[in-house]
């Protein structure tokens, strides 16, 4: 259940980064042309949370710390991550805000690498591929419900300011 709520509650961040673009594109008034190099540099920087999270972990575990500390404690650090995102709307310069999304998506990447080893600490092999199932499954929901909510915070304030304290919000509670 804490898997699928997790996924729940931050696989619609994920798609909240997915619109940085459209931020971009309407902040700084640049076009679909003109955003490319900053989205595509501040999903680069994910990568590095991808692989990072996962390699962290690891690394601890591999040094005596039990599984269950080496993943909490890559999660609270891919929080912290993500956590200066809520600033992004107060940001008025572009390459800033480009390397604070950039952060948040690394941390997601490294967030979700590690979320999804969780299941196959804690349950049989043989459940494993249905709690995944479950929590992608739920992740989805999350994600189409949020898009509805989202469109209509930012038509109704004019403003990304809530998506991106809900962004910066939707992860620590799960970390410990």
């Amino acid at each position: 259940m804490g898997f699928a709520i997790a996924k729940f509650l931050t696989d619609p961040i994920c798609v909240l980064f997915v619109l940085d673009s459209r931020y971009l594109q309407t902040t700084f008034h640049l076009s679909l042309q003109q955003s490319r190099v900053p989205v595509v540099l501040a999903y680069s920087i994910s990568i590095v949370g991808s692989i990072g999270g996962g390699y962290l972990s690891s690394v601890m575990i591999k040094r005596g710390i039990s599984a269950n500390v080496a993943r909490k404690t890559t999660l609270l650090i891919c929080v912290l991550l993500i956590a200066p995102i809520f600033a992004t709307p107060f940001v008025h310069h572009l390459w800033p805000v480009v390397a604070l999304l950039g952060m948040a998506t690394a941390g997601h990447q490294g967030w979700s690498a590690n979320l999804f080893t969780l299941p196959s600490d804690m349950f049989p092999k043989s459940a494993v591929a249905s709690v995944i199932g479950i929590g992608g499954m739920m992740g989805a929901v999350g994600g189409f419900l949020f898009q509805l909510g989202a469109g209509e915070i930012v038509y109704v304030t004019h403003s990304y300011v809530t998506l991106f304290i809900i962004a910066c919000l939707a992860y620590p509670w799960r970390s410990w």
